[in-house]
């Protein structure tokens, strides 16, 4: 499935829910809307700009290559909203909150499709034997 990623519009900010310590993964995926069978997702501290829920992550060992309006890029990690359906990845070498990476809405069905891709080759665990060059 070919899809390419748009430039960034959204402004994102960071949410670090303190519940989520007391919350089992089965009640956070449930509460933001993230029930798709993925092993290698996990909650991030950024918030979707489009609903207002807890954005979900994965990371990857090996950079991913997306499709964008600016033409292929290879990216160390990317997030998701489960409700909106749609995917957020930072520019190579900044966060996501500096606001200049690039977004992809789906519907659902290739939504599930991109986000199980992604799942299998994505991890939980960081990425190892790189440096830490995203600027603050």
């Amino acid at each position: 499935m070919k899809v390419v990623f748009n430039r960034n519009i959204y402004k994102f900010t960071h949410d670090y829910p303190a519940f989520a310590a007391f919350m089992t993964e089965t009640e956070l995926r449930q509460k933001y809307y993230f029930t798709y069978p993925t092993k290698n997702f996990y909650i991030s501290s950024y918030v979707c700009p489009i609903c207002g829920n807890q954005l979900f992550k994965t990371v990857f060992h090996n950079d991913f290559e997306i499709e964008t309006e600016d033409g292929k890029i290879l990216i160390p990690r990317i997030f998701t909203c489960g409700k909106c359906q749609a995917f957020f990845a930072p520019k190579p070498g900044y966060r996501l909150s500096s606001n200049n990476g690039y977004y992809l809405i789906l519907p659902e069905k290739n939504y599930i499709e991109y986000l199980l891709t992604m799942d299998k080759v994505g991890s939980k665990i960081g990425r190892r034997n790189t440096l830490y060059n995203e600027p603050f």
